[in-house]
């Protein structure tokens, strides 16, 4: 996670105090960065194989500061290009593709990021979020000084420390609402492939740089041909993804898409001895009538692609604790019992093909009776 202020004034910038995140204590670190016009920093876990190197760099002589959260998958062909070292970290990438491109960079990066970028003695700042939205980005404008997190709900918490959360925000589990409102009406989400410039001189301005709705649709490709590219494209997916400093292991279901990322993963980390698999399914459960059980497809997948299956052993107190804490888990309170699990196995990454239908629509909660409200059920 990264977080800070930046000030392209006179400003006075605030104390940063490291964040309280639960059943992190002991484990999680806070890393300060400070330069001209800027304060702020980074956590790191102890269990993580990442370094400082990895989250952040300074360049005093040319004038740059960067955080990052998140990776850069396409290293190989940005280092052919840009005559940089496989060896150089990624906030390294990013300090000298900006120098050499300006803010445009960010259109030749594949990865799951995060990027704050300075440049104290121009007095400009810059936030990017990766395509998808796959890290979280929010930022607030506080008397002149850009405040951004790659923690939105704690950011809110920081900023609005006592008040209660947007009464707007807290209905969107029963109607329809707009998905970038956060829970305090001070705090925006940087929109997926959108970059933020912020300066003295100038408002602040936002940059659409991905624009997936003009990818050409190839209506003649042959069904051979087009099974053979996504099967092409999705390997390549999960590849890029599977990280050798890791100890890895996957979620599995009955889904096609959980299935297959398993799978593939389970190849890549093929020296890997044990590669286990973690499903939401309980382990103590008695189907008695019903003729569908998840846990038959998840067993059958682990035997024949060697993955250890970890069924969930979720119990009734962890279940009321988690429930309890939805500001945190979102609602997925089974997926924080399977974080332990993973973590007392020695798993410190997960790899997960579950969430696609989420991610391809809106999903369908509360517009139904959004609908229904205005007579428009039909639509």
């Amino acid at each position: 996670m990264i977080c800070g202020f930046y000030t392209a004034g006179d400003n006075p910038i605030p104390i940063l105090s490291c964040p309280s995140l639960p059943g992190s204590e002991g484990a999680l670190k806070f890393y300060p960065v400070e330069a001209r016009g800027f304060r702020g920093g980074f956590l790191l876990h102890d269990n993580l194989p990442s370094g400082s190197g990895d989250m952040y760099c300074i360049d005093p002589g040319n004038d740059i500061v960067v955080l990052l959260s998140g990776f850069i998958f396409n290293r190989r062909e940005i280092s052919g290009y840009s005559h940089l070292s496989a060896r150089d970290p990624d906030p390294v990438v990013v300090s000298q593709m900006f120098l050499k491109e300006g803010p445009d960079f960010v259109r030749r990066l594949n990865g799951d990021y995060a990027i704050f970028i300075c440049r104290p003695a121009l007095r400009r700042a810059y936030l990017f979020r990766d395509h998808v939205g796959i890290r979280p980005l929010a930022y607030s404008i506080i008397k002149g000084n850009l405040c951004f997190s790659s923690d939105t709900r704690e950011m809110c918490r920081f900023i609005e420390a006592g008040a209660p959360p947007d009464k707007f925000w807290l209905t969107g589990f029963f109607r329809y609402i707009d998905f970038f409102r956060t829970p305090s009406p001070m705090v925006m989400r940087l929109p997926p492939g959108h970059y933020l410039e912020f300066s003295c001189d100038r408002q602040t301005l936002l940059t659409r740089y991905w624009y997936p709705e003009k990818i050409r649709t190839e209506r003649k490709i042959q069904y051979d041909t087009m099974l053979s590219d996504l099967r092409s494209i999705v390997n390549d997916a999960v590849a890029i993804r599977c990280d050798s400093r890791f100890t890895a292991g996957a979620h599995v279901s009955s889904g096609l898409d959980s299935g297959i990322v398993a799978a593939i993963a389970r190849k890549e980390y093929s020296s890997q001895s044990s590669f286990y698999g973690y499903s939401w399914s309980p382990v103590d459960f008695t189907a008695g009538e019903i003729p569908y059980d998840e846990r038959d497809l998840v067993m059958s997948l682990c035997d024949s692609t060697g993955i250890t299956p970890v069924l969930s052993g979720i119990n009734r107190e962890q279940f009321f604790r988690n429930v309890g804490r939805h500001f945190y888990n979102g609602g997925f309170y089974i997926e924080e019992e399977t974080v332990r699990e993973a973590s007392a196995r020695g798993t410190n990454l997960i790899l997960s093909g579950w969430g696609g239908d989420e991610f391809i629509s809106t999903g369908d909660r509360g517009i139904e009776t959004d609908l229904l409200r205005h007579f428009s059920l039909r639509t």
